[in-house]
Parts: structure tokens; sequence; C-alpha cells
């Protein structure tokens, strides 16, 4: 296969953009996939409950995994957990199993604004496959596309960037052993031939039975040999998700897959539709096909182990970005279908651990917003009691798997990426050496700041607003926007194309900032004055600053050429679910806002 002397006003206080202090990383965006499996990551000792868990054998392969993060030179995902501390589990007896992972997006770590965002990571999704695979008597793995970008498209300044992350999740799948994907839209950002590279680096076949690529079809479908079983995985994607795609061109799914499900073996025990598509799509599938057993969704798939049915088969989802991986069982091949589900647990105590977990997770939110490292003891303990009490949901959902005589069965089970699962040592080494070589690569195009229209303001730097507002300055010197670069640099991403935004004022806007030029002289109103558009700050709320600076305050008393505030919106820009998911405005605004801002009285106007 080749493929950033004036009476203070709560006005000119502090930006809510983003809460800097938290970023845990951005992601951006080979090892011989035997050798990897059975060296990176090797199992010790299972988390307490667990059905099959991982032993001791080859302690000193586990060691490796386990000493990666503590070596000097290479820096760790975020979690205070020990690489290997917490073990893969495959719930109930043996049984083939496939393992799938769905929109990774390119994301190598971790990103969001808060310490809740620990899920994922490159080496720790390689590390738990390959401990995983090895509790399992027969196994797969495969992938629902969206693999390598965020994006359908890439701008050309990020081009470098880009490139190399791609070939770092080329790696990833090529150490995870994924044997089939099926094209995503993101994943043609780069074009049909940078896809069909990669593809070819990591030896993983694309499948789709309604997508051709520069007029070339696919195979519809792939066989794979679980031991007895033999499971059939046909591709297909959903039309109007492609329809800005060049190079690829799309037919209706239905008559496609038809043609694709009458042409597979006799012999095929169970069949998996690897659908880049929807829910709603993946249910059209199924109640249209009944050949097909279950669908796994590649495009939006939910943070949930929920599985509906439908037609004769079954939903499957898991959450995107690296941050869970799916694992289905099989079981009783010689019993009839359609499939039964033979996850079971008692309704009235999974009703009371979840009523228990949604009261810690209130409790947790409800405390004030601190940095990783100022954070009360109680969260740590709040934490630990929600750890517990979802590993005891975990436990009695799966306690006993309820498998019929005489039908099919089967388990499911998407798992979240937590710390503390082993780690793949090449795949971080890899990581690391992309974080590493950002500044060099991003550096090769050196970016102009968008030019200002005539008449309009243009950035001044925060600290230019301190001269006149220094009450609110000394505020704002406190809060944690003010080190909102620093925690780029803490995670070695001052030069990722993908973080650096949403922790400087006007980045990409005119007279703003761009990679590399976050400090900088400039003539401003006649004079040459320094902008220092690193962090968050005045202007992220308030606007380009430079009218303000000559006429602050208009013939009525009141403040002129600023904006008044960020609303919500604005915050959300950057505050996104996605990385931000505990994000609350009402609350963190008081966090940057100073005493008598109107964002910091609450309800009764205190």
């Amino acid at each position: 296969m080749q493929f950033g002397e004036v009476t203070w006003r709560p006005i000119a206080v502090v930006a809510t953009s983003i809460l800097g202090w938290g970023l845990l990383a951005s992601a951006s965006g080979a090892c011989d996939r035997g050798s990897s499996r059975s060296q990176e990551a090797s199992p010790r000792e299972a988390e307490p409950g667990s059905s099959q868990s991982a032993t001791s054998q080859a302690s000193s392969d586990s060691s490796d995994a386990s000493s990666a993060s503590s070596q000097g030179s290479l820096e760790g995902l975020p979690g205070d957990r020990e690489p290997g501390s917490r073990q893969p589990e495959l719930v109930g007896p043996d049984a083939p199993a496939l393992f799938f992972t769905a929109g990774l997006k390119g994301y190598l770590e971790p990103c969001g604004c808060s310490a809740d965002v620990l899920l994922g990571g490159a080496e720790r999704v390689v590390g738990y496959v390959q401990a995983a695979r090895q509790l399992a008597p027969n196994d797969a793995m495969i992938d629902a596309g969206d693999t390598f970008f965020r994006h359908e498209t890439v701008e050309d300044h990020r081009l470098p960037q880009s490139k190399a992350q791609t070939k770092v999740t080329a790696s990833m799948l090529d150490a995870l052993g994924v044997r089939v994907t099926v094209p995503g839209e993101r994943d043609f950002a780069l074009g049909a031939d940078w896809y069909r590279q990669r593809l070819d680096e990591a030896g993983v076949e694309p499948i789709a039975s309604n997508l051709t690529i520069q007029g070339e079809s696919l195979p519809d479908y792939e066989t794979i040999e679980l031991g007895d079983w033999t499971v059939g995985v046909v591709g297909a994607v959903q039309p109007d998700l492609y329809d800005e795609v060049d190079a690829v061109e799309t037919s209706p799914p239905g008559p496609a897959l038809d043609e694709a499900l009458a042409s597979m073996p006799d012999d095929v025990d169970a069949t998996v539709l690897l659908l880049h598509g929807e829910l709603a799509e993946a249910k059209e599938r199924l109640e249209a096909h009944a050949p097909i057993d279950f669908a796994v969704i590649g495009h939006g798939p939910r943070e949930t182990d929920q599985v509906d049915r439908a037609g004769n088969g079954y939903t499957l989802e898991a959450f995107d970005q690296g941050r869970y991986v799916g694992v289905l069982k099989f079981y009783e091949q010689s019993g009839q279908r359609p499939f039964e589900n033979a996850q079971t647990g008692s309704e009235s105590e999974l009703e009371k651990i979840n009523n228990q977990i949604d009261h810690v997770r209130k409790s947790i939110d409800d405390l004030t917003p601190t940095p990783p490292d100022q954070q009360p003891p109680i969260l740590d303990r709040l934490r630990e009691r929600l750890d517990k009490l979802e590993t005891r949901r975990e436990q009695i959902k799966h306690a006993d798997l309820e498998i019929p005589e005489g039908r099919r069965s089967f388990h499911y089970r998407p798992v979240a990426m937590k710390p503390g699962y082993p780690i793949d040592r090449n795949i971080q080494k890899k990581r690391n050496a992309f974080n590493a070589k950002l500044e060099k690569l991003n550096r090769r195009t050196d970016r102009e700041i968008p030019a200002v229209e005539e008449g309009q303001a243009t950035y001044v730097g925060t600290n230019q607003c301190a001269d006149c507002h220094q009450a609110a300055h000394k505020f704002w010197k406190g809060t944690h926007h003010s080190g909102a670069v620093d925690t780029l640099k803490e995670r070695n991403k001052l030069y990722d194309q993908q973080c650096v935004g949403c922790h400087v004022v006007g980045y990409d806007k005119p007279g703003g900032s761009v990679l590399g030029k976050l400090k900088y002289d400039a003539e401003v109103n006649g004079a040459t004055i320094t902008k220092d558009l690193r962090n968050v700050g005045c202007e992220s709320c308030h606007g380009p600053g430079s009218k303000h600076t000559v006429a602050p305050v208009g013939s009525d008393g009141e403040p002129q050429h600023i904006e008044d505030g960020a609303g919500k919106d604005v915050c959300m820009q950057c505050h996104v679910p996605e990385h931000s998911p505990s994000f609350e405005y009402d609350k963190y605004v008081r966090q940057v806002t100073g005493e008598g801002h109107p964002l910091s009285a609450d309800e009764n106007g205190e």
C-alpha cells in the first residue's frame, strides 16, 4: 500500500477569556509492533475487583514502562499516579476481544483548563492497549477515523507542526497494532496522499464501502480471525460529512452496505460496522441492515457506556481524543443471533452509587477554583472518594455476566484512559521529541502581525494599562490569568500553535500577537512602546486599548474607546466544554475580577 492619571474603575480589570493556570497540555498533535507490544507496557498488578487482571510476568519489562516518567529527559503526562500503578482488567471469562478508538484527532496528550482533564495521552493509550491485549486469548485493534487532525483544513503557517504531529500519530497507530480504519473527513486536512502515506507507515488498511479516494475504491470490509471466531469488519461513512473534502467521493451507504454484506463469507460469526458517522446514522444503518451486529460510531462519540439497541444490533461509543478505548468481547459462538448484552448489575445499587457520585462531583465543583499546586487537602480526599465510587460502580456493572445458553452474547466496556495505566516508553519519547522541536518547526514561518485598518484601535499590552490602572493591575497579578504563559512553558508548549492563542492577548488579531511575537516594540499614537501581550490581560476582555490610552474618559465622565467587558461568550472562546468541562462562568469570573467590579457581585449585588 502506497499511500496577548485616571481614577480606577472596574471596567479595566483583568480578562476572563481563559483560566490559564490550569492548562495541562495541549495536544497538537516507530517501534516494532510486536516488540513494542511485549516490551514497553507489560502488566504487573491489577486493581481490586478485576475479573481478569494483568500479572507480574515479565517484571523487567514492566519496570521499564513504569520508570519512563521518572527519567529526567522525559516529560510525563498530567496526573499524579505512577505509570503501572493502575492495571488493565478485562471483565468476564476469557473471550475474543476487539479494541477500538474513535476520533483521536491527533491528540498526543490531554488538553484542558482544569486539573479534571487528565484522560488520554498517546503513550498511555498504547500502554493500556498493549497490556490489556495480553489478557485476551485472541484480539484485534481497529479505529473509526478522524485520526490525525482536529479540523478539516490546516493553515499554511501550521503545516510544519501538523506534519510532524501526524508522524507521531502514525507511530502510535503502529504501536497499537491497528488493523483497519475508516477515513474521517478530518483525516484529509493535508490531502489524500499525505493520509495514505501515514497509514502506510503505520501498516493500517483503510476500508469503506461507500467512499473512494482520488477515484480509487477501498476494500469494503476485512475479516479478522479471533481464535475460533471470524469477525467481519465492514466500513462505511456518513456522506454529508465529506461535502467539503477534495479528492473524496461518497455514495449512499445503504446500497453499498447491502452489496458489501452480501459478499462477506458465510462463516462470519459477528459483523461490526466501522462507521465514520453519527449516532443517528448508526442506528439507521442497524435498522436497515439486519446482518450487522454492532456499529462503532466514529464521529462525535459520547462519553457514555450506553449501548443502544437498533434493529438486530447495538451501537458502541468510545469518547474521542484518546480519552477512552472501547473493548468488545464475544461469547457463545455456537449460539443463535441476534447477540444479547451480557452486562448485568443491580439497578438499585447502581442508582445508589450514582447518587453518591453526583454528590461528590457537586462538592468538587463547589470548591473555589485553585491552581494544581495550591489545591486544598479536601480536594484530594474528594477525588479519592470519587475514584473509589467510580471503581465500585464498574464492579457492580460488570460483577456477574449473564451469558445465556444457546444465544450469542457480548460484553462492551469503554475504558477511561486514566493516569496510572502503563505507558509505552517509545511513544513517550516520540511525543517529547515532538514537543522539544515545536519552536524550531514553527519559527520556520516568520509570521507578520495582522495589519490594523486605518482609524481602528490597536493593542497596547497589559503593561501600558498598568500606568493608570495600578490597583487593577495589582489585582490581576494575583490571578491565574497573569501566569497563563508560564503554564505553556511548564509543558514545553510555548510554541505549540494549538495552545498559545488562549494564553495571550490578541492572538492572530490586527495589531495583536502571533507565535514568536508576544512581546515587541511598535509605534502607537506617535510613540514607540513595548507591547507585552503575554498572558491573558486587560485587552482580552476590553479589546484594543490604543484609543483609550489617549482619551480614556469622555465628556460625560465615563470611560470611552474601550469595551465594557467580557460576557460569557468571550470566555467560552477558550473555555469550551472539550477542554474546560467544569467551567462555570458565574463562579470563575469572580476569581478574575476585582472588588467592586459588576461581574464580582453576587446575585444580591454584593
